[in-house]
């Protein structure tokens, strides 16, 4: 029999689940709340969150490996939110500077920086901290996917 590496406190269903190394971002649209959990050592524990279903499409999350931080793409794709599970509140929001549609994010390991990728084609490197553009990575003729 294979031993659980972690548990949570009680039970859940998810319908949306991401993992990265120690993280785990779930959520049930019937109880509509997120949980971010740490799944190293035994301190793992539901977080509920107060962002409705509504604001973001299922597959366009990232969550940081090590720090209670995850971002999701608006419904609208416009923007990408940055949001403190701990402090249940966004904390920065990130639009490219030609309105351009946004196609996916990631969320750096560190939880310094976020990549964003444009249907315009631009994979862009913006600091979490203070919300600015450090660098376009790459330009490509067709969308950032992932």
């Amino acid at each position: 029999m294979i031993e659980p590496y972690f548990s949570v406190e009680n039970e859940f269903s998810a319908d949306i689940l991401c993992f990265s190394s120690n993280s785990i971002f779930a959520f049930d649209f019937k109880e509509e709340m997120y949980w971010i959990g740490n799944t190293i050592g035994d301190t793992s524990k539901k977080i509920p969150l107060s962002l409705p279903n509504a604001s973001f499409k299922q597959n366009k999350i990232a969550i940081c490996a090590n720090l209670p931080l995850f971002a999701f793409i608006d419904r609208d794709e416009f923007s990408v939110q940055i949001f403190d599970t701990q402090a249940d509140k966004n904390i920065r929001t990130i639009r490219l500077a030609d309105e351009s549609r946004i196609e996916c994010v990631s969320i750096s390991d560190d939880g310094r920086n976020v990549l964003v990728g444009g249907k315009n084609g631009s994979l862009s490197n913006w600091d979490i901290a203070n919300g600015k553009l450090l660098n376009i990575i790459a330009r490509h003729k067709d969308f950032v996917l992932m």
